[in-house]
């Protein structure tokens, strides 16, 4: 089975690691499984909407500090005076993430709207500064960055490279992992309702998703080493079986894979 992930913004750094990654994890298990499943809990960082964010102190690209206070209500940009905005949108990403770049890109236009009481900055993880640096100019992104590698609030809250839209106490009104080229259009309304003091009529991007219970997909990569095209396929009488990794096919009817981009 396969826990509930966002797929959209779950993509390998290359066939070849994905492979060793989802492949190269697998674990076949002899026995057959006939017990009904539970839904997957929540994957750890996984918010919803109605969470509300931590408060935040973290040194700012460029130098400075970015300093939130949900409770007080007040963010501390670099180089401005404290303001007290009335939603702010937050994206918080790896700067190795081709959608996150996409998602910074669509942002930053939206940010360029200069729309009164929001207040738009990104938090880099798993990166240093030159990193950081490199995906702005990449993306085009003007607005502040912060630098959370490291960080508990990092930690609690980057699961997935979320896109938050919170109101003035930290409450998530809107969020959302992954990036469609349609999406800035569910942000602008979800701003709208915020600033206005009103929830957003959808608080999420609708995804597919891939939920406990689902069935397996045909997997088939190149191995990490060799020729060989490793494939995962499921067979007509219910087993899984495993080909490429052997002379003969390994068969089970049970798997345990691990999914990275890495």
């Amino acid at each position: 089975m396969i826990a509930d992930r966002e797929r959209d913004g779950f993509r390998p750094r290359s066939a070849v690691r994905h492979a060793a990654a989802v492949l190269g994890a697998l674990v076949l298990l002899p026995a057959p499984v006939h017990a009904q499943q539970a839904p997957a809990p929540a994957a750890r960082g996984e918010v919803r909407p109605g969470e509300r964010l931590d408060r935040l102190e973290l040194p700012a690209l460029g130098g400075g500090q970015l300093v939130w206070e949900p409770a007080a209500g007040t963010l501390v940009l670099p180089g401005q005076p404290p303001q007290q905005p009335r939603a702010v949108l937050l994206h918080v990403f790896q700067p190795d993430c081709p959608k996150c770049q996409e998602l910074a890109r669509a942002l930053e236009l939206l940010r360029a709207e200069e729309r009164a009481g929001l207040v738009v900055f990104g938090i880099a993880y798993r990166a240093d500064a030159a990193a950081a640096a490199a995906f702005a100019r990449a993306s085009g992104a003007h607005y502040p960055i912060a630098l959370g590698t490291g960080s508990e609030w990092a930690r609690r809250w980057s699961g997935g490279d979320p896109l938050y839209l919170a109101g003035p106490d930290g409450a998530i009104a809107y969020a959302q992992v992954g990036f469609r080229h349609d999406d800035p259009a569910l942000w602008r309304e979800a701003v709208r309702a915020v600033l206005a003091g009103r929830a957003p009529a959808r608080r999420t991007a609708e995804r597919e998703r891939v939920l406990a219970g689902d069935p397996l997909p045909e997997i088939a990569l190149p191995a990490l080493e060799g020729q060989a095209l490793l494939r995962l396929r499921r067979l007509p009488d219910g087993t899984l079986a495993l080909l490429g990794a052997g002379p003969a096919p390994r068969r089970a009817r049970a798997s345990v894979g691990f999914f990275s981009r890495y």
